[in-house]
């Protein structure tokens, strides 16, 4: 497959925004590239979620290198949370490759529409006691990760909006620790996808993959090198309301063609 001229154009806007999203909110991208590729490339959802993975392990875990040089990451809770995390998607990448692509994109709809709701309305009640405790948060990060694995969006979209008030680490360090999460569950997930296209048993890993790894993984990169230097400059309130909004519009945007 030949990109054209106007997918390269569109990837490449894709890029910029995973960036922006994933050194400003702690999403991986994800959140982005899963309901929006399909529009742009005929791919399968078990092979958008494929080439959704590979491009969030790079840009997070160019995010990581710059944000630990500034000592803004809890390894704490990158290895407590991010551990289990990435046992979840684990388990679930090997679960995604049987799933119907319908199914997943349900999923992926339900799980942003959810998502949405708790940035829009945080604040109106204070987070349960019970979440204000690292070890009520390893349950979730595994469920967060599992969701990685099987639909291409979920650990720093749950862990985000759930980490946000529960003042176990300040929330300028939320979005900088969850990029450390991220690495340890996208790596995780994206070798399963790889090590199943690699040995045959799936869709072969070809070329034009990897341009469009490289070109979202270029233009997230420089994004990305800005977003990072805004990150501590924008107001929690606004950075939650900014969030919410995005996740409403891509929960619209899959289930709605599903729907129709």
């Amino acid at each position: 497959m030949v990109l054209d001229p106007i997918q390269i154009l569109i990837l490449s806007g894709l890029g910029v925004l995973v960036g922006l999203l994933s050194s400003i909110f702690g999403l991986g991208g994800g959140v982005l590239l899963v309901p929006l590729l399909p529009f742009v490339l005929p791919y399968e959802a078990s092979e958008t979620v494929m080439v959704s993975l590979i491009c969030i392990t790079l840009i997070v875990s160019m995010n990581l290198w710059f944000f630990n040089r500034q000592g803004l990451v809890s390894w704490v809770h990158v290895w407590s949370l991010g551990l289990l995390a990435a046992l979840g998607g684990f388990m679930a990448s090997m679960l995604a490759l049987m799933v119907n692509g319908e199914v997943i994109r349900w999923l992926t709809g339900a799980l942003l529409f959810l998502l949405s709701l708790r940035m829009i309305f945080y604040g109106k009640k204070d987070v349960p006691e019970i979440f204000k405790k690292n070890a009520a948060l390893m349950p979730m990060s595994y469920i967060a990760g599992g969701f990685s694995g099987l639909v291409g969006v979920g650990t720093g979209a749950i862990m985000g909006p759930v980490m946000f008030g529960t003042k176990l680490i300040p929330d300028e360090k939320i979005s900088p620790t969850i990029n450390g999460m991220l690495v340890l569950s996208a790596v995780t997930a994206s070798a399963t996808y790889i090590w199943k296209s690699l040995s045959g048993d799936w869709i072969e890993l070809q070329i034009s993959h990897l341009e469009v790894i490289v070109i979202i993984g270029v233009f997230s990169v420089a994004s990305a090198y800005w977003g990072r230097k805004q990150q501590l400059g924008i107001s929690p309130s606004l950075r939650r309301n900014l969030l919410g909004g995005i996740l409403l519009i891509l929960a619209a945007s899959t289930i709605f063609p599903l729907v129709l």
